[in-house]
Order: structure tokens, then sequence, then C-alpha cells
């Protein structure tokens, strides 16, 4: 399992932003914003380097996004 690195974070706004992914390859990066006390916004990006064929959709972001909303 890979660590993250937290880009982000203000714990009094409810905020929090981390990446994490291997040099030159995809990088994943997940943010968590507290809307109320029982609700929060995700957001999952997938970054690819320069000059990397892009692909439509990402396994990375997909699995993570699995991971989260699962019971």
């Amino acid at each position: 399992m890979l660590g993250a690195t937290i880009l982000a974070e203000d714990p009094a706004g409810g905020y929090i932003e981390a990446g994490f992914g291997l040099v030159n390859s995809e990088r994943v990066r997940c943010s968590l914003s507290r809307i109320d006390a029982a609700r929060t916004a995700v957001r999952i990006e997938a970054l690819f380097p320069a000059g990397v064929e892009v692909p439509e959709t990402s396994r990375n972001v997909d699995a993570l996004a699995a991971a989260l909303v699962s019971p």
C-alpha cells in the first residue's frame, strides 16, 4: 500500500486533501470537505505526467470511490 501525502488541511474548516501514487505514473488526489455534521463531500482526481496517454477512466479512482461508498 502506498502512503499519502497531506497536501492541505484545515481541521477547523473541515477540509483535508491528500495525494498518493508513484513517480512517473498516475497520481491520485482526494479531498474531503465537511458539508454538515452528517455529510462529507469527496472529490477524487487522477493526475498523469505530461506526454502520457490519459485513459477515459481510472481504475485507481474507481477503486477509491467504491471503497468510500461501501458499507
